[in-house]
């Protein structure tokens, strides 16, 4: 799936929770940054596999945060991030 795909879906799902989300053009390809992944997300270049790879890594980090209760008002929005995130997988 492609990064400018999977970034749509996010910001619907989460649209308030996804704000520090920026997205940049890069050879006709959404990269997207967030503040912790930003140096890595730089390092990695035009790489658009690391992007991807980046984005899928925010995900988890999410679902698992929600999971620990530590976003107990998106409880209710998990199961559709799961969903999404197991369509993305089985897309690559």
């Amino acid at each position: 799936m492609e990064c400018a795909a999977l970034y749509r879906l996010l910001v619907e799902i989460y649209p308030a929770n996804w704000q520090t989300i920026r997205r940049e053009s890069m050879n006709d390809r959404y990269v997207l940054l967030r503040s912790v992944g930003r140096r890595n997300l730089q390092r990695a270049g035009n790489a658009a596999t690391d992007a991807d790879r980046l984005m899928k890594a925010s995900i988890t980090q999410y679902i698992k945060l929600a999971e620990n209760n530590e976003a107990r008002r998106l409880t209710d929005r998990l199961p559709a991030c799961k969903e999404l995130y197991d369509r993305a997988l089985h897309e690559d």
